[in-house]
């Protein structure tokens, strides 16, 4: 199993869930991550829930070059690594290679922006490394996790601040954008922006 996963914090996470639920043989790290990972490791103070991170790291392989990444797609494995959109990183290179098994299972716990590998993969169920095109035999299965708030969160949080100023919605689905501009417009005194694409705004 490939998990593509961003680098900072949601490939730490996906290795304590995989953890917490007994999966602890063949997980193995790879990218960016891996560099992560001791980052967290070395701040106990700023990291919540460290004792299960660090209990995980104990039993988590790490991909140190070449020789690993052949040796853990000949048994069965889960790999964690960037990037989580397969956008590159040695996520794309895992999905290549077991995107032709149908044992084998590609699980998507990033958002995929459109027009990414990641979100064609989940809608036609193709890859296209270098201009060729893999369809994909092996499951493609997608479980949304999120690091951000969501409208409730996102609603407290502002309605605690200030009675003026802006609030530009962006970095979400467009009609999450929309619906939360259109409530802080209706209940605080903030203006809310919620651009279409890129466009200059003045502040």
């Amino acid at each position: 199993m490939v998990v593509p996963s961003f680098a900072v914090a949601r490939a730490q996470e996906v290795a304590c869930i995989l953890a917490a639920h007994g999966f602890h043989e063949n997980v193995w790290m790879d990218g960016m991550a891996r560099q992560l990972l001791q980052l967290y490791l070395d701040d106990e103070e700023y990291v919540d829930g460290f004792d299960l991170l660090a209990r995980t790291s104990r039993k988590l392989r790490i991909v140190k070059g070449r020789r690993d990444r052949e040796r853990l797609l000949e048994d069965p494995s889960v790999v964690i690594s960037p990037a989580g959109m397969l956008k590159g990183g040695p996520a794309a290179y895992y999905a290549q290679k077991i995107a032709g098994d149908e044992a084998s299972t590609i699980l998507l716990v990033s958002f995929q922006a459109p027009n990414t590998p990641g979100a064609k993969l989940l809608a036609e169920g193709k890859l296209s490394p270098n201009g060729s095109e893999i369809k994909a035999a092996a499951k493609v299965v997608q479980y949304k996790l999120s690091a951000h708030a969501g409208q409730a969160e996102l609603r407290d949080y502002i309605s605690k601040r200030s009675d003026s100023g802006i609030a530009i919605t962006i970095h979400g689905d467009p009609e999450a954008c929309e619906a939360l501009a259109a409530w802080v417009n209706a209940n605080t005194g903030l203006k809310a922006i919620n651009p279409s694409g890129p466009e200059p705004i003045v502040v």
